[in-house]
């Protein structure tokens, strides 16, 4: 698409060889599925729809609370400012995760030493 597209609006300065080429390509959308409606469109680029926006988007974020948020997110694009999602705060995001097992199915005392430079002492069984 990319070298047809180049083709197409590459200058060629001697005028009969223009309708040749031209023709050439035509086959060429044709053997590829194109319609004769869609030829055209795909010798000439794609203008732009939307105008260029001409205010720079602040970013913020917040929790995303089902119908607030995106309440909230209405009502601040109009003021240009974009909202990003946040997922819920847990408990279980809070704490230290286990990176391997513990082996605490036998009855005992045990230690565990902690990020925060502490020892968790605990009983099991």
């Amino acid at each position: 698409m990319v070298l047809i597209t180049n083709v197409c609006t590459a200058p060629i300065q001697i005028t009969h060889y223009l309708h040749s080429e031209l023709d050439t390509l035509q086959t060429a959308f044709c053997n590829n599925g194109y319609s004769w409606k869609e030829i055209p469109h795909t010798q000439h680029p794609p203008q732009q729809t939307t105008p260029p926006r001409k205010h720079h988007m602040i970013t913020a974020s917040m929790p995303s609370i089902q119908n607030a948020f995106n309440c909230m997110c209405r009502v601040l694009l109009r003021h240009n400012l974009k909202m990003v999602g946040l997922p819920y705060r847990k408990i279980y995001r809070l704490l230290c995760h286990v990176k391997h097992d513990l082996c605490l199915n036998l009855p005992g005392i045990y230690s565990i030493p902690c990020e925060c430079c502490e020892m968790y002492i605990g009983q099991t069984g």
